[in-house]
């Protein structure tokens, strides 16, 4: 996870200290805000669950895509792609990539400087 954004979970997601820059995201453009937030999606535990082949989640090919937001900004629909680096069988098989794509919902309070970030359940 990238400096100046930690996480602690809580009962219905991951609560995420966001970098002081962050109070002014809502009102950023979508290409801004995604590029902001990439970085922190990247290197978050979430992804690590859709490694369905065992391996690691590549952060540098983590890439987001806005599918909604609320009116006042603060509520976000975020579309994750990236790949998985996965590991041969045996000592003899080349590593592969996996593709991944999963949805997750992100909650920003700019008063607290924190941001709830958790699976799309629909």
């Amino acid at each position: 996870m990238k400096p100046g954004a930690d996480s602690t979970a809580s009962a219905s997601g991951t609560l995420l200290r966001l970098p002081a820059a962050a109070t002014d995201w809502a009102g950023l453009p979508a290409a801004d805000l995604l590029e902001a937030l990439t970085p922190i999606v990247a290197g978050h535990p979430l992804l690590a669950a859709v490694a369905d082949h065992g391996g690691h989640i590549d952060p540098a090919s983590v890439r987001l895509s806005l599918l909604g937001r609320d009116a006042a900004g603060r509520a976000l629909r975020l579309g994750v792609f990236g790949e998985e680096i996965v590991g041969g069988c045996s000592c003899g098989d080349e590593p592969f990539t996996a593709r991944f794509y999963l949805e997750l919902t992100l909650h920003m309070d700019a008063v607290a400087g924190t941001a709830e970030l958790r699976a799309a359940t629909d």
